[in-house]
């Protein structure tokens, strides 16, 4: 980890800063980090902005799997790392640079782990809870905070979800690094269209991977079982009079379902939101009707099996 240390210290004096952060940027990314960059980065954690890494919530994922791996030649330096947690200080930086959910996730990451011994853990626990009381009431299970509604959707949405940021960790994100050391070889960065484009291009792609590794944690897969028909709601299909005499149908399920042909549409969608809680024999006004004028709930469905095929992904 010393080594390392004065080694970065010597490429940022050489001028190589541009091309040692994009390829620390390239291994963050795909979470590829060998503990001695993981204790660089915790060190100087103002990295994680001017280097534009990725966000505190993903260092300290990555810092827990680093723990969490007991053997091999970086014992010693997941040791140091370990003992970053012993600052209060640094500690706090770290909380302050995440959201609620954000620390919640951290500690029962940490709770779970078996990067630390229970005297450890406990110890780093109790920090943390110190800086932020609330966190506590998560470990008792006491919290007296209105539980969040569920985001849902279906398993097919979900599993494409997943399948977009597999790609984009395993494919555009190591290409775009490529893309970036070959137009880098062009000459003078100030003036070389291509690597700035690529530099664009990768500030996208690393948003684009927090915000859907985001989504994953915060939405659920469901294959919307058995749900109420009593009242809309999602996992209910409805037959609609608009105000002109003509009949639709729409199927409602979750946060990012749609196909336009089979009439599904997404849970959080102003057709939707629109719709909920209303029960047959319902007038509302809905997204398309005139002024003044208010469509006809005239039924209520279940479910049918081409709507629960498509779910399945059939």
């Amino acid at each position: 980890a010393y080594v390392l240390e004065l080694a970065i210290n010597r490429l940022c004096m050489s001028g190589q800063k541009e091309e040692l952060s994009d390829r620390v940027r390239s291994v963050f990314g795909i979470r590829e980090m060998v503990p001695a960059l993981l204790y660089y980065v915790c060190n100087h954690l103002n990295v994680l902005e001017s280097w534009s890494l990725g966000s505190m919530a993903d260092l300290m994922i990555q810092v827990v799997e680093a723990l969490n791996k007991r053997t091999g030649k970086d014992k010693k330096t997941r040791k140091l790392i370990t003992s970053k947690f012993d600052d209060t200080g640094w500690l706090e930086r770290v909380l302050d640079g995440m959201n609620d959910r954000e620390r919640v996730d951290l500690i029962l990451r940490i709770q779970s782990s078996r990067g630390w011994d229970e005297s450890t853990r406990r110890s780093v626990m109790g920090r943390m809870i110190k800086i932020d009381p609330e966190l506590h009431k998560v470990l008792s299970g006491s919290s007296k905070k209105e539980p969040k509604r569920a985001i849902l959707t279906s398993w097919r949405s979900y599993r494409e979800r997943q399948e977009k940021l597999r790609e984009l960790i395993e494919v555009q994100i190591p290409q775009n690094s490529k893309d970036i050391g070959h137009d880098r070889s062009y000459g003078d960065l100030r003036e070389n269209f291509e690597y700035q484009s690529a530099k664009d291009q990768q500030a996208l792609l690393m948003r684009r991977k927090a915000e859907w590794e985001k989504d994953l944690t915060e939405v659920r897969g469901t294959d919307f079982p058995e749900f109420s028909i009593t009242t809309i709601c999602m996992g209910t299909g409805v037959a609609l009079e608009r105000a002109n005499g003509t009949r639709e149908h729409y199927w409602i399920l979750g946060e990012w379902d749609r196909d336009e042909a089979l009439g599904i549409i997404s849970g959080r969608s102003e057709m939707a939101r629109r719709l909920e809680g209303e029960s047959v024999g319902g007038r509302i006004h809905l997204p398309g009707d005139p002024e003044e004028a208010h469509s006809l709930v005239f039924e209520i469905l279940p479910l049918d099996e081409t709507v629960r095929a498509w779910i399945s992904g059939k």
